[in-house]
């Protein structure tokens, strides 16, 4: 039972942290964004602001690199904490569980980047993308309200275990 505790609290954090590197990601791309938009409208091409811009997008290539790599390795240590649960402890209802909430957040993840690519996309060609950016956000609510869900029926698992 202790294991299982450990095992569960394990993913709870993990969670926890692919949410904050989420929130981190979106909010670096919207700050590039953003200088993109006042650079584009301020209309200097000195060398100066060329500078800064290679500067920024090396930033923004690391942001998406780091954030890549922890996402796979937060995948790869899902992946064995749902085969502990599984093989180890038989435990196929929590190990479904965790597979389910983990769906949904790499549903969500792939979500918020096409979201963020349509934005791009809209300030690129100078169209209006608001109806695709709007159904972006309606996907991306709808499976982080699923995740909550199911995480507080992980939550109450783990209170049960604790009880015992």
């Amino acid at each position: 039972m202790n294991f299982t505790k450990l095992i569960l609290s394990r993913f709870l954090q993990l969670n926890h942290q692919r949410k904050s590197l989420i929130n981190e990601l979106e909010s670096a791309l919207e700050q590039e964004q953003q200088q993109q938009e006042q650079e584009q409208q301020e209309q200097e091409h000195s060398a100066q602001s060329s500078c800064r811009n290679q500067a920024d997008g090396e930033y923004i290539q690391q942001v998406i690199t780091i954030s890549t790599t922890a996402f796979l390795e937060i995948k790869e240590e899902v992946k064995l904490l749902v085969q502990m649960l599984q093989a180890d402890l038989g435990r196929q209802d929590l190990a479904s569980l965790m597979e389910r909430i983990e769906t949904l957040e790499t549903q969500n993840i792939a979500e918020c980047l096409q979201q963020n690519l349509t934005r791009r996309k809209a300030h690129v060609e100078q169209r209006d993308y608001t109806q695709r950016i709007a159904t972006h956000q309606e996907k991306i609510d709808s499976l982080a309200q699923a995740s909550i869900d199911l995480s507080a029926e992980l939550r109450a698992e783990l209170a049960d275990l604790a009880e015992s």
